[in-house]
């Protein structure tokens, strides 16, 4: 999944990677970003290989090392960023297989642990 970068801060290491908004975040150490929890467990490294892909369909991959703690400053539109999928566990504990079907406000199996996390992270 791939993510339009919607800003990066100034002074960051995406600022001197040049980095801009409106690039696409193709892929961290060649795995997909399908929302901030990738993005922040995949950034934790402290090297980095990002592919992203300029507006003008250019494809850059941009060797990093920093410490663990660094941010790239790379900010995104939302917290998800291709879309909720239902999970297909079928875990025994899971509250929709106790009640027999899916709850009003959480139609996805599982989403409710991981929306929470996604929504702290936000």
């Amino acid at each position: 999944m791939a993510v339009e970068i919607k800003s990066v801060r100034d002074g960051s290491i995406g600022a001197e990677m040049d980095i801009e908004a409106g690039d696409i975040l193709l892929l961290i150490n060649d795995q997909p970003v399908n929302d901030i929890l990738d993005y922040q467990f995949y950034t934790q490294d402290d090297n980095l290989l990002l592919e992203v892909q300029k507006p003008d369909q250019e494809i850059w991959q941009l060797d990093i090392e920093k410490n663990y703690d660094e941010d790239l400053g790379l900010e995104f539109e939302g917290i998800v960023f291709d879309k909720m999928k239902a999970c297909s566990n079928n875990c025994i504990f899971c509250f929709v297989n106790i009640t027999g079907g899916s709850v009003n406000f959480l139609p996805f199996k599982g989403s409710a642990i991981y929306f929470l996390l996604l929504m702290y992270y936000r």
